[in-house]
C-alpha cells in the first residue's frame, strides 16, 4: 500500500511539473485512434536532458486514460541484448490495443534494427509503439515509403523560453532569477531542474549564480558520452563560436576539421543550420562555463583565436554580409549568451534612392524634428551614398534609415553642428595626419509607431560598428546618441566614450562618443572575453597607443636607430607605444633590425643595408669609421646612409598606418 501510493505521489508531481510538448502529445493522441491515417509507431529522439523520459511518461498517463495497457521499457535497466528486450516486449504485443514505450533505446543500438526489421511487422494493428533515444533512426527506415506511411518521427528541441519559465515557476523559482537561471541552463529540462534543485544555492534578487556542481551534474547527461581529446576541442569551439563551419573549424583548430564537423554533425544536441552547426543553448552554457573554469588559458586562446577570424570576415564581407557578420563577432565580445546576436526581425538594408527623399525627410521630421530634417535634406543632397534605407521585408514602408558619412576635410561642414563637434575634438585632442579621415554615424532614425525600433536601431549601430572594423585610415569614429535615449538602446556605443560636449539641434540634446581607432583600433570592447562571471578571473586591459604625426615618427625612427644599442634608452622611444610594436608582440629592437634586414629584398638595397649595418647594427663609433670599415669615400657612405634611413622610415610609417606587422617586405601596394 505504501509503495502503491508513493508511486501516485511521484506521477502527480511529475504530471505537475510537466510543460510544453503539445505537438506531439497531440500526435501520441492521433496514434491511439488507430483511424485510417494515422501512424501507430513514432520516433522519440533527442539528446540527454531534454525530455525523452518525462514525454514518455505523459503518453503513458495518456494511454491508461483512455483504457490501454502500458507496457514501459527502460533500456538503461536491460541487458544490452535482443533477448532481453525482446522477452519485454513480447508481453505488450498478447493484448490487443496495447501501447508499447521503448526508452534509452541508444544502450542497445541494435535494438533500433530488431523493432523496425522484426518486431514491428508482427505487431497486431492497433497497437501503438514508441520508441526514443539519443539518435534519430536510421536513414533506411526515414526513406523507406513503407515506412514512410506508419512512422512518425518527432525529434524533441530545448523548451521555449516561456515553458523554460514556467518550468521554473512550477519548481519555485522566483521570477527576477529567471533571465539568470535560463542564461545558464538554456532550454534543457534537465539542467532547468538541476538548477532549481533544493540545495543549489541561490543569492537573493536577481543575480542568481550557478554553483559548478549544475554544470558538472548536467554536462555528463548533456553530452552522453566522453569525447576524445580533439572531439572536445570541436566542441569546445562550436560553444564559442555563434555558427561552426568546416572552414572554422579549419581556421582555429587545423588537423582533421573534416572529421571533427562530421562527428559534431551527428551530435544529437547540434542543430544544422544554412551556416554551420550550433548546439543547443543548454549544452553550448555548460560547455563554455566549465571550460572557463577549468582550462581558463585554453578558454581565453580559443576566444582570441576566433576573433582574428571573425573580425576577419568582417574586413572582407560583401556589403549584403557585413550585418551577419559584426552579429557573430558580437556574440564573442558582448556579456555571455547562449544565442548570437540577430538583426531586426522583417527588416532588410538598402541603399537610398532618389524615390526616398521624400518619405525620409518626412520620417525625420516626425522622430527628430524640422531642425534634424533640414539637416538630412543637405546630406541627402552633398552624400546621398551615405544614406542606408531600412525596409520591412515584402513592404514599400521605410522603418528607418542611418548615415555613415566619410570625412577628410571639415570644409564646408560647419553648417551641421554635430560633425562640427566632431571635427573640433578631433583637433583637439589628436588631429588627423596625411591621409586620414574621420567616419560619424550620424543619422540613425526608426520610425516611432515601429514596435521594434530598439532592435532597429541597434542593428544600425552594428552597421556603424562594421563599417568601422573594414575602414582605411580611419582616424576618428564618432557616434551620435540622444540626449534621452529609447528604452533598450546603447549609448554610449559598444563602450565608446560619450565627450562632454553636448549638442543642440533645434530643441533637442544630442551626445557624441568617440574612438581614436589609431590608438585602440580593434576598440576596447573587442578584445574582452565573454563574461562567464563567477567562473572567469578579469583581464587586464591593454594600454592605448600613441599617435604620432609623420614628422615626430620620423624623428622617433632616427633617434631610435642611434639606440639601437641601447636598451634603456630605446625602452624610453614613445615607438614602444606605437601600433608598429604595440599591437604585434614584438619589441622596438627587432622592429628595427627587421626593417634593416628587409632592405636586401629591394632592388639596390644592398648598399644601403650595409650602411646601417656598420654604423647602426655593428656599432661603429662615428660615421666616418663606418665609411672607413666599408672602404667608401666619406661622401658615397652618407648618400648611401641617407637613402637607406630615408626608405626604414618610410617603410616603417606605411606599416603604423596600415597597421600591418614589420616581417619584411612591403606589400606592393603599401610600399613608400
Amino acid at each position: 500500500m505504501t509503495s502503491e501510493t508513493l508511486g501516485r505521489r511521484l506521477t502527480a508531481a511529475r504530471q505537475r511539473a510537466f510543460v510544453g510538448r503539445e505537438s506531439e502529445l497531440d500526435i501520441f493522441r492521433e496514434s491511439l485512434r488507430a483511424a485510417d491515417g494515422s501512424r501507430p509507431v513514432l520516433f522519440v529522439h533527442g539528446p540527454g536532458g531534454v525530455g525523452k523520459t518525462a514525454l514518455l511518461g505523459q503518453f503513458a498517463r495518456i494511454a491508461r486514460a483512455a483504457g490501454r495497457r502500458v507496457v514501459h521499457i527502460e533500456g538503461r535497466l536491460l541487458q544490452p541484448c535482443t533477448s532481453a528486450y525482446a522477452a519485454a516486449a513480447t508481453a505488450a504485443s498478447d493484448e490487443p490495443g496495447s501501447v508499447l514505450l521503448v526508452d534509452s533505446l541508444e544502450q542497445c543500438p541494435a535494438m533500433e534494427t530488431w523493432f523496425m526489421g522484426e518486431f514491428l511487422h508482427r505487431a497486431p494493428l492497433g497497437m501503438t509503439v514508441v520508441l526514443a533515444g539519443r539518435d534519430a533512426p536510421d536513414v533506411h527506415w526515414t526513406a523507406d515509403s513503407g515506412w514512410a506511411e506508419v512512422l512518425s518521427v518527432l525529434p524533441l528541441s530545448e523548451l521555449s523560453e516561456s515553458e523554460s519559465s514556467r518550468l521554473l515557476t512550477l519548481k519555485g523559482v522566483p521570477e527576477e532569477q529567471h533571465a539568470a537561471v535560463l542564461s545558464v541552463t538554456g532550454g534543457s529540462p534537465l539542467a532547468l531542474s538541476l538548477a532549481a534543485a533544493p540545495g543549489i544555492a541561490r543569492n537573493s534578487g536577481p543575480r542568481w549564480e550557478a554553483e559548478q556542481a549544475v554544470i558538472d551534474r548536467a554536462l555528463p547527461h548533456l553530452l552522453g558520452e566522453n569525447p576524445s581529446s580533439a572531439a572536445r576541442q570541436a566542441l569546445d569551439v562550436c560553444a564559442l563560436a555563434p555558427v561552426t563551419s568546416e572552414a572554422l573549424l579549419r581556421a582555429v583548430l587545423g588537423g582533421d576539421a573534416h572529421r571533427l564537423f562530421t562527428w559534431l554533425r551527428a551530435r544529437p544536441f547540434i542543430t544544422s543550420v544554412a551556416r554551420g552547426l550550433y548546439p543547443f543553448d543548454a549544452v553550448r552554457a555548460a560547455l563554455r562555463r566549465d571550460l572557463a573554469w577549468r582550462d581558463p588559458d585554453t578558454f581565453t586562446d580559443l576566444v582570441a583565436k576566433l576573433r582574428l577570424v571573425l573580425l576577419s570576415r568582417v574586413r572582407t564581407a560583401s556589403e549584403a554580409q557585413l550585418p551577419e557578420a559584426v552579429n557573430d563577432l558580437l556574440f564573442l565580445s558582448q556579456p555571455f549568451r547562449t544565442r548570437p546576436p540577430r538583426p531586426a526581425q522583417q527588416v532588410h538594408e538598402a541603399h537610398y534612392a532618389p524615390r526616398d527623399r521624400e518619405e525620409i525627410l518626412e520620417l525625420a521630421a516626425r522622430a527628430e524634428g524640422k531642425a534634424t530634417a533640414a539637416l538630412v535634406a543637405r546630406w541627402l543632397d552633398r552624400n546621398p551614398t551615405a544614406f542606408c534605407v531600412h525596409r520591412s521585408v515584402g513592404q514599400r514602408a521605410i522603418l528607418g534609415f542611418s548615415t555613415w558619412l566619410r570625412l577628410a576635410s571639415p570644409d564646408d561642414t560647419d553648417w551641421d553642428p554635430i560633425v562640427h563637434a566632431a571635427w573640433e575634438h578631433a583637433r583637439t585632442h589628436a588631429p588627423l595626419r596625411t591621409g586620414e579621415h574621420i567616419a560619424v554615424a550620424r543619422f540613425a532614425v526608426a520610425s516611432p509607431s515601429c514596435d521594434g525600433a530598439p532592435s532597429l536601431l541597434d542593428m544600425m549601430q552594428r552597421r556603424a560598428l562594421g563599417e568601422s572594423l573594414r575602414a582605411e585610415r580611419l582616424g576618428w569614429a564618432f557616434a551620435v546618441f540622444n540626449h534621452d535615449p529609447l528604452p533598450g538602446t546603447a549609448a554610449p556605443h559598444f563602450g565608446m566614450p560619450p565627450i562632454e560636449q553636448w549638442v543642440e539641434v533645434g530643441a533637442r540634446r544630442y551626445g557624441l562618443c568617440a574612438q581614436d581607432w589609431r590608438t585602440d583600433p580593434a576598440a576596447g570592447w573587442l578584445e574582452r572575453p565573454p563574461a562567464v562571471a563567477p567562473l572567469r578571473r578579469a583581464e587586464p586591459s591593454r594600454a592605448p597607443l600613441t599617435v604620432l604625426s609623420h614628422a615626430e615618427f620620423d624623428e622617433a625612427v632616427r633617434e631610435a636607430l642611434r639606440n639601437l644599442h641601447k636598451p634603456e634608452l630605446l625602452e624610453l622611444s614613445p615607438l614602444t607605444k606605437c601600433r608598429i610594436v604595440a599591437e604585434h608582440d614584438t619589441d622596438l629592437h627587432s622592429v628595427l633590425t627587421t626593417a634593416i634586414e628587409a632592405l636586401l629584398l629591394e632592388r639596390g638595397g644592398t648598399r644601403g643595408h650595409r650602411a646601417l649595418t656598420a654604423l647602426y647594427v655593428r656599432g661603429a663609433p662615428t660615421q666616418q669609421a663606418a665609411a672607413l670599415r666599408l672602404g667608401l669615400p666619406f661622401s658615397t657612405y652618407r648618400r648611401h646612409l641617407t637613402a637607406a634611413v630615408r626608405h626604414v622610415r618610410a617603410s616603417l610609417w606605411q606599416h603604423e598606418l596600415h597597421g600591418t606587422p614589420v616581417t619584411g617586405r612591403l606589400p606592393p601596394t603599401l610600399r613608400p
